[in-house]
């Protein structure tokens, strides 16, 4: 389970996910921003937010789809590593809505 507190932005829910899915991204938002690299395999991320590595692997295939997040081969150690993009999370940023 998170140990931490997480931040879940009312913005994250107009990316299209589900609840679990923007659980999982709001996790790899938190962990990929000010310069961080996220290199957390699927399990950890499943035992860090309390669900199966089945429905993180679910929803990391469809934030890549969207575009919400991309892959990275981290330079210091050549594995793949995921970060938030910036841009789809401006444009996301812009639109009007209410819950």
């Amino acid at each position: 389970m998170i140990k931490e507190a997480l931040d879940v932005w009312m913005w994250m829910f107009n990316i299209g996910l589900s609840g679990n899915e923007v659980l999982i991204y709001a996790y790899i938002y938190d962990c990929s921003s000010r310069g961080r690299v996220f290199k957390h395999s699927y399990q950890e991320i499943a035992d860090s937010i309390g669900s199966s590595e089945q429905t993180v692997r679910r929803a990391i295939d469809k934030m890549l789809k969207l575009g919400a997040i991309k892959t990275c081969i981290n330079p210091k150690d050549g594995q793949r590593v995921f970060v938030h993009s910036a841009d789809y999370i401006k444009d996301v940023k812009k639109t009007d809505y209410t819950l």
